[in-house]
């Protein structure tokens, strides 16, 4: 799959039923089946983001 957004973006995400996060992309990894987003204040591998669980983006890095 291919990356929506990149480094430095803020986007929003969803984190539970009804929650959303705003965060900044500080990494991308790309695979075949699915794009995983590292974001600001992580504290371990389970915060990772899948790009289904994106909403939308509020900053775009030029």
């Amino acid at each position: 799959m291919k990356a929506r957004y990149k480094v430095g973006d803020v986007i929003c995400y969803r984190t539970g039923k009804s929650s959303a996060n705003t965060r900044k992309i500080v990494a991308v990894k790309e695979n075949i089946f699915n794009v995983t987003y590292a974001v600001e204040g992580m504290l371990n591998s389970n915060d990772l983001v899948k790009q289904r669980d994106i909403i939308g983006m509020i900053i775009k890095q030029k």
